[in-house]
């Protein structure tokens, strides 16, 4: 069986893409990614191989976040990855979020398509005729959708009324896998450092971290990664000595990034629905890394922080929260040590392998259930 992958970023990897695509190549299916390569990063790597997945890149520009501005982009992308999908033999679309999603019913949409729901569709603040625009484009996925993958239980229970009675349903959370861990150790280090590990889409939440970390000559406040509020971070991050920018990295050498990591910081904008129900993935990996994480108070996450005492939770809309843990973690580091002994009690229920067999067995289901397609 062949699954070919819509996806609408370079796959640098995406590390979800990634784990996913990995374990069904394991699994006997063979796995090739199209990737919409906005940034033309990869213009060397047209066509890769990375652990057994084909990947073929798309090299059409656009900006990220620039909406109905890539409009014109968009459509190059599905329309060239449409021509050469009518070249090849395959039996699957799996597509990674609305716009993978989309790109993959214009591809083809006579074959059986999967939507692999990242986050929620309808979880950021939009402005009206956005929030409808999403809607929309949320109904025409539903109604070509043969399968369904969530990343957390709430989603489900928020969209089950929206979907096609024959539709496969399945949850996959996000989880980190346990041998990109392996062999793990932290390293010492005089200074607390406080790590962002992820994408770098949100401004005021990051600037509240390297606020608070300036008062702090213990502090070190390390932002791995990239994104739409990169620049703008980078623009003022000339005023805080104590705040240090990597920059994207491979997610293969995540590790090295816990390794040198005291805190992560998980820290979003918790009036938007993807943070308020969602499970981060950096969430994840400071499970499986041992280190304990800030989180947004009454969020999801934040409650399972709270409940087990892995880490500690914040009001993002001020200051105070954040600087008391600053405050009594550099007073007591045995705190930090506590907190990875109550990682441990629920760190095997957090672990990828889990997760992964639910994808292969969602594979074995969706063959039996869509021997024949149905469209409305």
């Amino acid at each position: 069986m062949t699954i070919l992958m819509v996806l609408t970023n370079g796959f640098d990897p995406d590390p979800r893409v990634y784990k996913e695509a990995k374990v069904l190549v394991e699994n006997g299916y063979d796995v090739e990614i199209l990737a919409w390569d906005r940034e033309n990063r990869h213009n060397d790597k047209e066509i890769e191989i990375v652990d057994g997945i084909e990947i073929k890149r798309f090299f059409i520009e656009s900006k990220y976040g620039s909406g109905i501005k890539q409009m014109s982009a968009f459509l190059s992308f599905c329309l060239s990855a449409r021509k050469y999908a009518a070249k090849k033999d395959y039996q699957f679309i799996h597509a990674h979020d609305i716009e993978g999603m989309l790109a993959a019913i214009i591809i083809d949409r006579n074959k059986k398509l999967i939507w692999d729901m990242h986050e929620f569709f309808d979880g950021f603040t939009h402005p009206g005729l956005r929030d409808k625009v999403y809607g929309m484009m949320a109904g025409i996925c539903f109604r070509y959708a043969n399968g369904i993958i969530y990343v957390v239980e709430s989603q489900k229970s928020r969209y089950t009324a929206k979907v096609k009675s024959k539709t496969l349903q399945t949850i996959v959370m996000n989880c980190a896998d346990q041998y990109v861990f392996d062999n793990f150790n932290r390293k010492p280090a005089d200074k607390l450092r406080v790590s962002f590990i992820g994408t770098v889409r949100e401004f005021e939440t990051i600037k509240l971290m390297m606020d608070v970390a300036a008062k702090y000559p213990d502090v070190v406040f390390y932002i791995h990664g990239a994104g739409v509020s990169y620049q703008d971070i980078k623009n003022i991050s000339g005023n805080y000595s104590n705040t240090i920018l990597k920059g994207r990295f491979d997610f293969k050498n995540v590790k090295s990034l816990y390794e040198e990591t005291d805190i992560v910081y998980s820290i979003y904008d918790s009036d938007m629905l993807n943070v308020k129900e969602a499970f981060p993935a950096k969430g994840f990996e400071s499970i499986i890394s041992r280190t304990p994480v800030i989180a947004n108070k009454n969020t999801y996450f934040g409650d399972l922080v709270e409940k087990t005492d892995i880490g500690f939770v914040i009001d993002e809309k001020t200051s105070t929260d954040l600087e008391n843990v600053i405050k009594a973690v550099l007073a007591d580091r045995s705190i930090l040590v506590a907190k990875a002994s109550n990682i441990d009690k629920i760190r095997n229920d957090f672990l990828w392998e889990t997760q992964s067999a639910k994808l292969v067995e969602f594979y074995k289901d969706i063959q039996v259930t869509h021997s024949e397609l149905h469209r409305h």
